[in-house]
């Protein structure tokens, strides 16, 4: 398992399990998300967006009150990707919980079909939103 705790995060504030390898800042990170089997994430438009892309399971804490990735999860909920946990509500006792399950879910599936997306179709001309005008549905 490895622990991606990026570049604003000193590793040696992190305590981890035997097993885990932990590394900071990572170029082309999509690359081990693409070979991953779940990824665990903060929340982001940049990580959340890459998983969707690449079809991979993950679960994800918003940061609360933080308004992008508040509009983020509205979006990934809208199309049916990524969990999300509220990093507040999660003790020791409520991760497994939702973990596992998932897991063993995740496990029993073959990789190709893991995740299927409801996604929209895409113009091959473009957004169909005028310049200027913003779609919050």
């Amino acid at each position: 398992m490895i622990l991606v705790a990026g570049p604003r995060m000193d590793q040696s504030d992190v305590d981890i399990l035997p097993g885990i390898e932990i590394k900071g800042f990572i170029p082309d990170l999509y690359q081990h998300f693409a070979a991953c089997d779940l990824a665990v994430v903060q929340g982001g438009f940049s990580s959340t967006l890459e998983l969707t892309t690449l079809k991979r399971p993950f679960i994800y804490f918003p940061i609360e009150g933080h308004t992008e990735q508040e509009f983020v999860s509205k979006r990934l909920n809208r199309h049916q990707a990524g969990i999300r946990m509220n990093y507040s509500e999660t003790t020791p006792e409520v991760w497994p919980q939702r973990f596992w399950p998932i897991w063993i879910n995740l496990s029993n599936l073959k990789p190709s079909i893991q995740m299927e997306l409801k996604m929209p179709p895409i113009s091959s001309t473009g957004s169909s939103l005028r310049q200027g005008q913003v779609s919050l549905k």
